[in-house]
């Protein structure tokens, strides 16, 4: 106000109402008084980096969700191979005593 009418008085130029809140709003800040929400469409660098972030997690977990499956099917096919053969081998055993049995 005081620089208003100084203005009426001298004509020097008051400072602007934006340049006046800058200043304000930085020593509250300075003081630890101040804290800036982000707005409903705008969103702080800070969550966006962690929402990246987030993401990429999700993407690595999905990776590794799939990569583990895919190597417990392949584990699951082993063994049943493994245990074909292996009864495969126990009936063939069977039939050469019953045919040594024969003769």
């Amino acid at each position: 106000m005081e620089e208003r009418l100084l203005f009426l008085a001298s004509g020097t130029k008051p400072k602007k109402n934006s340049d006046a809140m800058k200043e304000v709003m930085d020593e509250l800040k300075k003081e630890g008084l101040y804290y800036e929400a982000p707005s409903k469409g705008e969103k702080s660098k800070k969550d966006k980096k962690a929402k990246k972030v987030e993401s990429e997690d999700e993407e690595e977990s999905e990776v590794e969700v799939k990569k583990k499956a895919k190597k417990d099917k392949k584990k699951d096919k082993k063994r049943k191979r493994d245990s074909d053969e292996e009864e495969d081998e126990e009936i063939e055993a069977v039939k050469s005593k019953k045919k040594k049995a024969k003769k």
